[in-house]
């Protein structure tokens, strides 16, 4: 009896003691930073293997596909760009590399080496590494020469498995020194590990400049679609501060449509960790076109350091508020080059009222000594100075008072389909056009807003501007927010407002299952068999039987120019 218990006691030890093994060596991998889950591996593989099949070599995501400058976070990534090769140069580094995450159609890669020819006589001996990466096939001449440039177009590039795929191209051993990417981390599935990989694949130094991401910690939903940038923007935060890094954030409004979100630009440290205390432990499936995410999921982490959410330090820094930045090393970096697009943002730093937020490493400075810093930056020559300048400032708060309430009554009446009383108010003298820079336009919030049918063409016939939103995706966005068919074609009358793709207009129509939208971007020359979001238009019909047939008899067909059957 004795050496049966021993035996079961043995067997149970050798059976129990590899799981445990295997358990801690699996938590150890599944950290930000580092190899993520098998599981997350086979979801991203399975994107690419579609993209094998794809033939052209142009771009067929359909919207967004790249463009020559971002200018992320209201940084001029020209300038930018210009400056780190010629101080790369003053220190005597000849290679300088440059990314593009999700390049599209490689606009960003021929702009740069464009800039840089420009400046080859000011450069000699030194080259400059222009690298653009996109999941989709790229069938052209992969690496070329161009005067001091050296161009790398890659296709087929598993975004997610960032370090291997350049591995397998012989770059694993680079660092950049500069990373730029627009509205293509949110579409991956594992975002947040793609982020980490290129923040450990820049140079101490160089920048990173790009937008964010959704994921969710352990105990968070997504919930409505205008939560979900106030609790990104609270994760970017706290990535930001652990990293240690100086940065640059730029919010943008929940309420916009396409729902953007926020930018940034950092610079990396000596300090900055390789890793975060957060482990993956799984996904959640989401809807891809209400929160724009093309993946279908959002991954889930477990916060394995109490510290992470920052929560001490974030109070810390809304006690300095913004003004007690005004001698923050990077800030007087960005001024002194003249790389914000908007200088303006920085003439009164006690007052950014776009949003604009910099943060640096300054919490065991004294508070009040800040204060007199600031203080004696921007206090006036006299007393009489300073209480004219305190009773400008008072009339300009009932200015700015009176106008968001003519603004606010205003946009209640459209929304409530009082025409008539807009219509009076606009001949009595109120200006449709608000000048009050900080606010959206009435035809910028009639547009993205879910107005009435009638709205957008009551404001259009008075002399309304867009002042906020892109001009060529006005339309686009009128389509997403069901905006009625007649003020689509109200917009479409007023040239500057011609749409830049009337495929993604066509696509946006299919969503609706609208056939006269469907009709007249047919008829404006949309392509009833475009690629968007790496399908053919049609697949946007999938779950609409009546706009599906509506499409094949239109002539639609699959993603390798098959016949599709009527549902």
């Amino acid at each position: 009896m004795k050496l049966r218990f021993y035996i079961n006691v043995f067997a149970f030890i050798f059976t129990m003691f590899p799981i445990s093994l295997f358990a801690l060596e699996d938590q150890e991998r599944y950290i930000v930073g580092r190899q993520p889950p098998s599981f997350i591996g086979r979801i991203s593989r399975s994107t690419y293997e579609f993209f094998v099949q794809t033939a052209s070599s142009q771009s067929t995501w359909g919207v967004f596909n790249g463009e020559s400058y971002y200018d992320l976070a209201d940084i001029k990534q020209k300038e930018l760009s210009k400056i780190i090769v010629r101080e790369a140069y003053e220190e005597g580094r000849r290679n300088v590399w440059l990314l593009d995450i999700g390049a599209g159609n490689f606009e960003s890669c021929d702009a740069w080496a464009s800039d840089f020819k420009e400046m080859g006589a000011t450069l000699e001996g030194m080259t400059i590494h222009i690298v653009g990466i996109r999941g989709e096939p790229y069938k052209d001449k992969a690496v070329k020469r161009d005067w001091n440039c050296k161009i790398y177009k890659f296709g087929l590039f598993m975004i997610e498995d960032f370090e291997e795929e350049f591995r397998k191209r012989g770059l694993g051993s680079v660092e950049f020194d500069l990373t730029i990417s627009r509205w293509t981390m949110r579409h991956l599935f594992n975002p947040l590990g793609t982020f980490m990989a290129a923040f450990n694949k820049t140079r101490t130094g160089g920048f990173l400049n790009m937008d964010w991401f959704h994921y969710l910690y352990e105990e968070e939903k997504l919930d409505s679609r205008y939560d979900v940038p106030l609790v990104s923007r609270g994760h970017l935060l706290d990535v930001l501060i652990h990293l240690k890094v100086p940065f640059i954030l730029n919010p943008r409004s929940a309420n916009a449509l396409p729902p953007y979100l926020d930018a940034f630009l950092i610079q990396k440290g000596k300090e900055s960790p390789s890793v975060l205390p957060l482990e993956y432990v799984g996904l959640e499936e989401c809807d891809a076109r209400y929160f724009q995410v093309h993946a279908g999921y959002v991954v889930k982490f477990r916060i394995l350091d109490s510290d992470f959410k920052a929560s001490a330090l974030r109070e810390s820094y809304s006690a300095h508020r913004t003004r007690f930045f005004v001698n923050s090393p990077f800030l007087q970096w960005l001024h002194a080059n003249n790389l914000l697009v908007d200088e303006s943002y920085f003439k009164e730093f006690c007052f950014m009222q776009n949003g604009l937020l910099t943060l640096s490493s300054m919490k065991d400075q004294d508070t009040q000594e800040k204060s007199r810093d600031f203080e004696k930056f921007r206090s006036p020559k006299s007393r009489e100075e300073k209480e004219r300048n305190i009773e400008e400032a008072r009339r300009q708060a009932r200015l700015e008072r009176q106008k968001k309430d003519l603004r606010s009554g205003l946009l209640e009446k459209l929304k409530k389909q009082d025409f008539e009383e807009v219509q009076t108010l606009f001949h009595q003298g109120v200006e449709v056009n608000n000048p009050w820079d900080e606010e959206d336009s009435f035809l910028d919030s009639a547009i993205t807003g879910y107005f009435p049918t009638g709205a957008i063409t009551l404001l259009l016939n008075n002399g309304a501007k867009i002042k906020h939103l892109s001009k060529s995706e006005a339309v686009y966005t009128a389509i997403r927010t069901s905006s009625s068919e007649d003020d689509i074609k109200s917009l479409l009358k007023v040239q500057e407002y011609k749409p830049s793709n009337f495929d993604a207009c066509l696509w946006a129509s299919v969503a609706r299952g609208e056939k006269g939208l469907i009709d007249l971007f047919l008829s404006m020359g949309a392509n009833l068999n475009a690629f968007v979001n790496c399908h053919p238009i049609i697949f946007e019909a999938s779950f609409d039987p009546v706009t599906w047939n509506f499409l094949i008899e239109k002539g639609a067909k699959g993603h390798r120019g098959e016949e599709l059957e009527k549902r």
